[in-house]
């Protein structure tokens, strides 16, 4: 038999100490969760605290471990030594995901419930955890809504790749609704009423907007001079193009396109002299050329 040395019993100690610390810890964050859960109905504010929580407990755990085992560091110089290359060979992209973590909890790139697109996927953000972070996809096909996936995005990719923040800062993004009218169609009239619906549409924005420029001023060099609709012209191959360009919160992109199109519809469709233009083809005929019955 071979006889233990009070290193090895101590290692074996603090090994299973620390393994019962961590599942204490797992255990008490379960049961604190589920109470506040019963306790609060207003989701965002249970998700917020219970990720505070999580990573309190975390925290905590982690703090407690390196105390217990600071005194044991010095008698495995050699063994540490041996691991440590290895380790950070092998958990390289472990590491670097919880680097990116640091970095996303630090300074913010997002947050959950706001509207990003990394690396060709867009979505809202709905978790952030160590290793990564989770989004529920959106697609331009289905009106920037949601498509019912969840995608789950290994945090280091922030470092590689470019991170669209739709509503960061401003909050708010530009989209154009294109309304095309036949070249007999009045389009000065019809500008001037899509201009006037749209602003209808989006006055309730514009003092928000007013409000939210001026703070995202403070921090990115943001600047526009006009922030209230516009309808811009342009000759289309089929006809007069009108494009309302305005002002939307991005998760309301599609409710906003549907309110605005539905006014315009109603008001086409209430006037004599305005049509909408689409591709069509005409057949002229030489009556010179038509042999006679």
């Amino acid at each position: 038999m071979f006889a233990t040395t009070p290193v090895l019993n101590s290692v074996t100690y603090k090994l299973i100490f620390s393994l019962v610390m961590i599942l204490i810890a797992w255990g008490l964050n379960q049961i604190i969760v589920t109470l506040i859960h019963r306790k609060i109905t207003d989701m965002k504010r249970f998700y917020h605290i219970k990720k505070t929580l999580q990573y309190i407990l975390t925290l905590f755990t982690l703090l407690m471990i390196v105390f217990l085992w600071i005194s044991q560091l010095s008698a495995l110089p050699t063994i540490l030594g041996l691991f440590s290359a290895g380790i950070a060979i092998a958990l390289k992209d472990l590491f670097a995901n919880i680097a990116a973590w640091i970095f996303i909890v630090w300074r913010k790139p997002f947050e959950v419930e706001d509207r990003v697109a990394v690396n060709g996927v867009a979505g809202d953000v709905i978790d952030q955890r160590l290793f990564q972070f989770t989004i529920n996809e959106i697609h331009p096909d289905s009106g920037d809504q949601s498509t019912g996936r969840i995608i789950h995005i290994p945090n280091a990719i922030i470092f590689t790749t470019n991170v669209t923040n739709y509503g960061q800062g401003f909050q708010y993004v530009w989209s154009e609704l294109k309304i095309v009218l036949t070249y007999e169609s009045n389009w000065q009239k019809a500008k001037a009423a899509f201009l006037e619906i749209a602003e209808t549409k989006t006055e309730i924005l514009d003092f928000d907007a007013e409000k939210r420029l001026r703070e995202a001023a403070k921090k990115y060099m943001i600047y526009y001079s006009k922030l209230t609709p516009i309808v811009y012209t342009s000759i289309e191959p089929q006809g007069i193009a009108l494009d309302i360009r305005f002002l939307c919160d991005p998760q309301q992109k599609r409710t906003m396109n549907e309110r605005i199109s539905e006014a315009v519809l109603t008001y086409v469709g209430n006037e004599n002299d305005l049509h909408f233009a689409y591709p069509t083809s005409r057949i002229i005929v030489d009556s010179n050329q038509v042999p006679s019955p």
